[in-house]
C-alpha cells in the first residue's frame, strides 16, 4: 500500500455506473477525507486528501477547528483558523474559535469524566460545556455542517488539481456522491440522524437523497484499513484468533472486539462483544492540564483566560506529546528566562511539573480503558492481542503505561500503517467491501405497544388506572415494550429478526400509524423493564406503517357488541448494518409477502 492511494488486487473491477464515494472521519482534534472514483471495468483505487489550505501538502489530517467572526459566521477552517494575519484579526475583532465540538455531539448516557475523583465515583461531570464551551450559543450540529462544507470543498480541491478531468468529473459525478462519515462507537440513531441534518443543512445533499449518507465506526474503518496493510499477516495470525482494537482518539477510546473467521483469500471478521465507547480520549487530558495550570498559575500573571488557554495547547503539543515517564520532572515554558517565581516552581520562564503531576492527568483515560479491555478478556490463561489505533495511541506513556497495567496475558500492537488519518481510507474500504460480518447489539430495541392487561400481574395491577377498552373489545395496557432485538444478540449484515405484531383500525380510520421505536440500555444479566416509562428506555425514531394499500384484502372483524373493526396482523423486521439498525414492515396475505418503506423520523429532542 502507498502512501498516496491504496488499491486492492482482489477487488473486482467496479460494475455499475460511475459514483463518486467520499469518506470524512471527523475527529475531535483533527480530521481526514478518503475518496474513491468508480469507473465501471477499473478496479477500484481508494485517494487519501494530502492537501489542506494553510498547511504541509504532505498532512493528512487538518485540525478541527472553525473560527467564526464576531457575527457567528464561520469564516477561517482547519490550520488557517489557528495561525496567521487574518485569525489574528478576526480575533482581535470579536471572533471565536470552535474546537472539541464533536463531544458535544455524545449520547446523554456518555459521562464527560475529568476529575481525579471521578475513579472513586465522588463526582461526574456531565456539563459538557465545562470540556469546552461552543462560541455564540451555536449548537454542535450547526459547526459540524459548517466544518462537513468545508472538508467536501478541500476533496473537491484536490480532485481538480490532481486529475486533468477532475472538473468535468466533479460537474458529472458530485450531484450523486455517496458519503461515508465514521463516527465513535458509542454514537447511536440520535446521532446519525444529526450528522445527517448537518448534510442536509449545508446542501451536500438535498433531504430526498439523505439514504446516500452512510456511517461506520472509526474502530472498524480502522481494522478495514489495517487488515488490508501488509503488515495485516502481523496480528491477524489465524482463523478463529480474537482480536480487540483500541481506537484511542482525541475524544473517544473506542474498544472493540472481533474474531478472524478466515485469513484468506481475504480475512473476515466477526463481532464478539458489545463495543464500548468512553469519553476519555487525548482531550481529556488537556483539560485536566488546564485545571492544574490554573490552579498552579493563581495570582500570576499569566492567570486569565487567553494565557491559559495558549500554555494548555503548548502543553498538549511538547509535554503531553512526548511524556513517557511519571519518574522525570516536566518544563512548561511560560515566559522569559529572566522570569523566576520560586513560590510557584517557575524557574528561568519555565513551570516545573513533576512527573507523577503529569501522569495523573493520564488516569482516568487509562483507568477506564484498562477496565473496557480487561473485562473482554475470558480466561486467566489467555493472550489477546490488541491492536492500538488513533492519535492517542501514538503517546508512549499511554500505550506502555496500558500494557504494564494489563500484564503478560495481553499484547498491546501498534500496526505501522495505523495512521492518526487512516480512519478515512478505511472507511472506503468498508464501503467497497467491508471485513465485519456480524455485529453484536449493545442495547434491547424494541416498540411501544399495547399489551393485554393481566390483572393477576403485580406490574399491571399498578398500573390499572391507565387500563382503556381497545377497538376490538379487550381491555389493553398502554406503553407496553415489546423486544424485536435482543442486547447481545449477534447478527449477520443480512440477518433479520422478526416478530409479529396486530394492528386494529375502525373502518372509517386511514390505515397507518406511526410505529415507535424503543431502546433499553441496562446492564449485563440485568432483566428487561416492562413500560417504556421505566429507567433506562430512550425513544429514539419511529416508523411510519401504511397498510392502506391492502384495505381490500383486510378482513373485517366484529366485537361482542357486533362493532366492526379491522385487524391488520404484521411483522416488523429489524436489522444491524453497520452503526445503523434498519426496520420495516412485513405484510403477508395468499402466500405473497409484501415489505413496505419504513420512513424514519427522529425522535424529539427531551
Amino acid at each position: 500500500m502507498s502512501s498516496k492511494s491504496s488499491s486492492r488486487a482482489d477487488w473486482a473491477p467496479y460494475v455499475g455506473k460511475p459514483k463518486l464515494v467520499i469518506a470524512i472521519d471527523l475527529g475531535t482534534t483533527f480530521s481526514g477525507a478518503s475518496y474513491v472514483i468508480l469507473q465501471p471495468g477499473v478496479r477500484p483505487t481508494v485517494e487519501d486528501i494530502k492537501a489542506y489550505p494553510g498547511q504541509s501538502s504532505a498532512n493528512s489530517k487538518v485540525p478541527s477547528v472553525i473560527l467564526y467572526d464576531k457575527n457567528g459566521t464561520a469564516r477561517l477552517f482547519g490550520a488557517e483558523a489557528v495561525a496567521g494575519g487574518p485569525a489574528e484579526q478576526l480575533l482581535e475583532e470579536g471572533g471565536q474559535l470552535a474546537k472539541w465540538w464533536k463531544v458535544h455531539l455524545k449520547p446523554d448516557h456518555l459521562d464527560v469524566r475529568l476529575d481525579l475523583q471521578d475513579l472513586q465515583g465522588d463526582a461526574k461531570h456531565e456539563d459538557v460545556d465545562r470540556y469546552q464551551e461552543l462560541p455564540f450559543g451555536l449548537d454542535a450540529e450547526q459547526i459540524c455542517s459548517d466544518f462537513l462544507k468545508y472538508m467536501v470543498t478541500c476533496v473537491g480541491a484536490y480532485i481538480r488539481s490532481r486529475d486533468s478531468n477532475g472538473l468535468d468529473m466533479l460537474a458529472n459525478l458530485a450531484p450523486s456522491a455517496e458519503y461515508v462519515l465514521t463516527i465513535p462507537n458509542g454514537w447511536e440513531i440520535e446521532q446519525q440522524h444529526a450528522l445527517r441534518r448537518a448534510c442536509v443543512t449545508n446542501g451536500l445533499v438535498p433531504a430526498s437523497r439523505s439514504h446516500a449518507i452512510s456511517f461506520v465506526s472509526e474502530a472498524e474503518a480502522s481494522v478495514n484499513f489495517c487488515a488490508r496493510s501488509a503488515g495485516s499477516r502481523k496480528w491477524c495470525i489465524k482463523a478463529g484468533q480474537d482480536l480487540i482494537v483500541c481506537d484511542a482518539g482525541g475524544g473517544t477510546v473506542d474498544i472493540s472486539s472481533y474474531r478472524v473467521c478466515k485469513t484468506a483469500p481475504r480475512i473476515v471478521l466477526e463481532e464478539t462483544f458489545a463495543s464500548t465507547c468512553l469519553i476519555a480520549g487525548s482531550t481529556t487530558v488537556d483539560c485536566r492540564a488546564r485545571e492544574l495550570l490554573t490552579k498552579r498559575l493563581k495570582g500570576t500573571r499569566w492567570d486569565n483566560a487567553d494565557d491559559l488557554a495558549a500554555l494548555e495547547t503548548r502543553f498538549s503539543e511538547t509535554i503531553k506529546e512526548a511524556f513517557v515517564s511519571a519518574a522525570d520532572q516536566q518544563y512548561l515554558t511560560i515566559g522569559s528566562a529572566s522570569e523566576s517565581l520560586p513560590d510557584k516552581a517557575i524557574r528561568r520562564g519555565k513551570l516545573v511539573l513533576s512527573g507523577t503531576d503529569v501522569a495523573d492527568l493520564f488516569e482516568v483515560s487509562l483507568s477506564d480503558t484498562q477496565e473496557a479491555i480487561e473485562e473482554r478478556i475470558t480466561t486467566e490463561t489467555s493472550h489477546t492481542l490488541v491492536a492500538m489505533v488513533g492519535g492517542f495511541s501514538e503517546s508512549v506513556y499511554f500505550r506502555e503505561e496500558l500494557q504494564a497495567r494489563l500484564g503478560d496475558r495481553v499484547k498491546l500492537y501498534k500496526p505501522d500503517e495505523a495512521t492518526a488519518k487512516a480512519v478515512a481510507n478505511g472507511a472506503i474500504a468498508w464501503y467497497l467491501d467491508g471485513l465485519v460480518t456480524s455485529r453484536i447489539a449493545k442495547v434491547d430495541y424494541g416498540i411501544q405497544c399495547a399489551k393485554l392487561y393481566r390483572r393477576h400481574e403485580a406490574s399491571h395491577a399498578a398500573r390499572k388506572a391507565l387500563v382503556y377498552k381497545s377497538i376490538d373489545g379487550r381491555h389493553k395496557l398502554p406503553g407496553s415494550f415489546s423486544t424485536i432485538l435482543s442486547m447481545g444478540s449477534k447478527g449477520a449484515t443480512d440477518q433479520e429478526f422478526i416478530e409479529s405484531y396486530s394492528m386494529t383500525f375502525t373502518p372509517d380510520e386511514t390505515l397507518e400509524r406511526e410505529i415507535k421505536l424503543w431502546v433499553y440500555r441496562r446492564e449485563e444479566g440485568a432483566p428487561v423493564g416492562e413500560f417504556i416509562d421505566e429507567p433506562g428506555f430512550k425513544n429514539v425514531c419511529s416508523f411510519r406503517a401504511n397498510m392502506e394499500p391492502f384495505r381490500s384484502i383486510i378482513p373485517v372483524r366484529q366485537t361482542a357488541k357486533g362493532r366492526p373493526f379491522l385487524e391488520v396482523s404484521f411483522k416488523l423486521a429489524m436489522r444491524l448494518t453497520g452503526t445503523e439498525l434498519q426496520a420495516q414492515t412485513i405484510f403477508q396475505h395468499g402466500g405473497q409477502t409484501f415489505r413496505g418503506p419504513a420512513a424514519t423520523v427522529i425522535a424529539s429532542q427531551t
